[in-house]
C-alpha cells in the first residue's frame, strides 16, 4: 500500500453531506451541506464507455484520498471546484484511522 505524500494533497475539495427537508405539501427535497473541507490527491482511476440509445454515455472513476476523518459515508459526495464526485466506497487505509480513500464516480453535467 503506497500512501500519498504530503505534496500529493495539492487539492482542496469539499466533502458535502445530503440533507432531506420536507416542502409544506410533504415531499422530501434533498439538498447538500458541507460536512468537511480537506486536502486531498485526485487519480483518474478508470473510464469507460458504452451505447445508450443513440448516444455514447461515458463514466469515468477517480480515487480520492486525504488524512482520515471519521464519519465520511458512501451517502456523501465530493465537491472539487463545481465537479461533483459520488462516492461509491470508503476505505481506511490499514485499518489505522491515518488515510481515507475514497472511490468515487464523477457526475456528468
Amino acid at each position: 500500500m503506497t500512501l500519498p505524500g504530503i505534496g500529493a494533497l495539492r487539492h482542496r475539495v469539499t466533502i458535502e453531506a445530503p440533507v432531506r427537508t420536507a416542502t409544506e405539501g410533504g415531499a422530501a427535497v434533498e439538498s447538500w451541506s458541507q460536512f468537511a473541507t480537506v486536502f486531498a490527491s485526485l487519480t483518474p482511476a478508470a473510464g469507460r464507455e458504452r451505447v445508450v440509445g443513440d448516444g455514447i454515455d461515458a463514466d469515468v472513476s477517480h480515487v480520492i484520498r486525504c488524512r482520515y476523518r471519521a464519519g465520511v459515508t458512501a451517502a456523501m459526495r465530493v465537491n472539487f471546484g463545481g465537479r461533483l464526485f459520488d462516492i461509491r466506497a470508503v476505505i481506511d487505509e490499514g485499518e489505522r484511522r491515518r488515510w481515507l480513500r475514497l472511490h468515487c464516480e464523477e457526475r456528468r453535467a
